[in-house]
């Protein structure tokens, strides 16, 4: 246990444990894809459910940890209300991306995985709740039909999760717009840029005329699909910017002592 929780402080030092959180969604994909890639080329079966189980239980302890190391934040500084204020956006995105991650991935388990093995029994309770309770809920609340049914999840990836992150980094600057950093300067813009672009190539598409009269129905179909594709490139981006704020603050504050 020991040996643990010196590693985790060594990671602690280099990456702030909050930076998962941007790179949550992609080390999923990597796994997942990983492991259909070597089941569907070599045909090896053997092993597989337990292999499942342990990745499963790997996955979603990394799903945790952003969350919890933000909420572990929020108790350590309980005396400086601002600071905890700042903290609360970025814990709100992170347990709906936690609650995201993990119900996408027992459904991916359920559907995939055989309805005798202990991963299924496990993951279906988890499947069938989000069926049932969060999945109406969802489309009641945030269906907003075709083209834009996509807009939900480019306000909440585009425009909320880069503005918590901008708003929790504050209190490392002390809240000094004149120390504001490089990196958080391009936490603030390039969201704007995955936004402008997508609309100023198929603005410009539709000029030049090669769009013709069916596509102009899909037209903001098309932007918001692009603004989503940026969107996923965006999230490492931002956590590489976040690691690489905390790592600059930490120089800073190593040649001042």
């Amino acid at each position: 246990m020991a040996s643990i929780g010196e590693f985790v402080s060594k990671v602690k030092k280099k990456m702030p444990l909050e930076a998962l959180l941007f790179f949550m969604y992609h080390i999923w994909i990597s796994v997942i894809g990983l492991t259909m890639i070597v089941v569907i080329g070599t045909g090896i079966q053997y092993g597989l459910h337990t292999y499942t189980l342990v990745m499963t239980l790997g996955l979603f302890v990394l799903f945790f940890v952003p969350i919890t190391a933000i909420g572990q934040n929020i108790v350590r500084n309980m005396k400086d209300a601002r600071r905890v204020w700042c903290c609360i956006p970025l814990l709100i995105v992170g347990i709906i991306q936690t609650m995201a991650a993990i119900i996408g991935h027992a459904k991916v388990m359920v559907y995939e995985t055989h309805p005798d093995s202990l991963i299924y029994a496990l993951m279906f309770p988890i499947q069938r709740f989000a069926q049932i309770a969060i999945d109406p809920i969802i489309e009641d609340v945030f269906d907003m039909g075709f083209p834009y049914n996509q807009l939900p999840l480019i306000i909440f990836y585009i425009i909320f999760l880069p503005l918590s992150l901008f708003i929790y980094l504050l209190p490392s600057i002390g809240y000094d717009r004149m120390k504001v950093t490089k990196e958080m300067k391009l936490i603030a813009v390039l969201p704007l840029l995955c936004i402008a672009i997508p609309i100023i190539i198929q603005t410009i598409k539709m000029s030049l005329g090669l769009i013709d009269e069916i596509m102009i129905k899909f037209f903001w179909f098309e932007i918001s699909s692009n603004i989503l594709r940026m969107g996923f490139l965006l999230m490492p981006i931002l956590g590489i910017l976040y690691i690489k704020h905390h790592n600059k603050l930490m120089r800073v504050h190593a040649e001042e002592s």
